[in-house]
């Protein structure tokens, strides 16, 4: 009947209905005898096979499963059905069945997913962060001594707050919580580069004389001036024994906040180094030095307390924090920085 086998226990029941039926409506129903015998004989307790066979793939996740999906056993359950229904000709009651079928295994499946999820929300990494959020604004020199005494610089007032950011193990974009003032504020200078000067070094170096004459005499060193130097608060000063001894006048000095500089050792000497203008049209005022726009200063550190590597670096870094104050400060620069000669009393800080 319809593709199925009537064996005796169904075609017992298939008279059962008959005599039923007769009793109650004089008429016999053959889409009754297709339902008892395809439906309730051999499709129902096919889909009850499968249900079965489903829930026993179909295991809860003890944890979070970012490929769950490729588990999912409904397709290939789904499939199997259409396979053993196959010969059934009543499309109409193979299609109830599948469908009842299908929502029986979508059921059991949900329950695995509402698991997963619930693994997946659980927080894996937690992170602090924070930030600073302004409060005011003031101007302030950055001190009270040494050469940049004269330079105002802005101070912001920040309350410091924090958040929570937490990271799921299903992943995704992390669930930052509310930032909350942490109680605490903290000053901070907008031009940072003042936050935290440079290096400073002090010491006895050979200077080479720009005389022309003297210069015939550099291979023998009699061209050398002897000089105590000073590198600090993006200056270069040096002085003759007089000047340093009675706090007077140095006899040059180059501004690296004015003076754009680069510093490089001397090839011709392993314990030298010079100092040369950084841009094409050579320094800009060099009214604090001798000699021309382009000149270059040489140095020698042979007789020098501090190697010459080390002076290089603390002029290094004293032209880096330079460069980069003078661009913080922008127009400013030329207003609140002078172009002179200290005298030594003045690197006092």
């Amino acid at each position: 009947m319809g593709g199925v086998p009537v064996l005796g226990r169904q075609l017992a029941g298939v008279m059962e209905l008959i005599v039923a039926e007769v009793r109650k409506s004089e008429e016999i129903s053959v889409p009754s005898m297709n339902r008892y015998v395809i439906y309730e004989g051999f499709l129902l307790p096919l889909t009850t096979d499968l249900t079965q066979l489903g829930q026993s793939l179909m295991s809860e996740p003890t944890d979070y499963e970012p490929n769950l999906a490729e588990r999912n056993p409904i397709p290939s359950l789904l499939g199997r059905f259409d396979e053993s229904s196959a010969h059934i000709g009543h499309t109409g009651l193979k299609m109830e069945a599948r469908q009842l079928l299908e929502v029986k295994l979508r059921d059991l499946w949900h329950w695995v997913e509402v698991k997963n999820e619930a693994f997946g929300n659980e927080v894996c990494d937690t992170v602090q962060e924070g930030r600073e959020v302004e409060l005011s604004r003031s101007k302030s020199v950055v001190g009270v001594m040494g050469l940049l005494k004269e330079v105002v610089v802005t101070k912001q007032l920040c309350r410091e707050e924090g958040r929570t950011v937490l990271h799921r193990k299903k992943g995704g974009e992390p669930e930052c919580l509310p930032w909350k003032s942490l109680g605490t504020t903290v000053t901070r200078t907008l031009e940072w580069a003042f936050t935290d000067l440079p290096p400073s070094c002090r010491g006895f170096l050979r200077k080479a004389s720009p005389n022309g004459f003297r210069s015939m005499l550099r291979m023998m060193r009699w061209d050398q001036q002897p000089r105590i130097c000073v590198v600090q608060d993006g200056h270069f000063l040096w002085f003759d024994e007089e000047g340093a001894s009675s706090n007077g006048q140095a006899k040059g000095c180059i501004n690296f906040l004015i003076h754009k500089a680069s510093i490089e050792k001397d090839g011709r000497n392993p314990s030298g180094f010079i100092i040369s203008p950084a841009q094409p049209e050579g320094w800009q005022n060099p009214s604090s030095f001798t000699g021309n726009s382009f000149r270059s200063f040489t140095f020698d550190a042979s007789d020098s307390e501090i190697n010459c590597d080390a002076w290089i670096s603390a002029i290094a870094e004293n032209i880096h924090f330079a460069n980069l104050a003078a661009e913080q400060l922008g127009p400013e620069l030329f207003r609140q920085v002078r172009v002179y000669k200290p005298t030594f009393v003045e690197l006092e800080t």
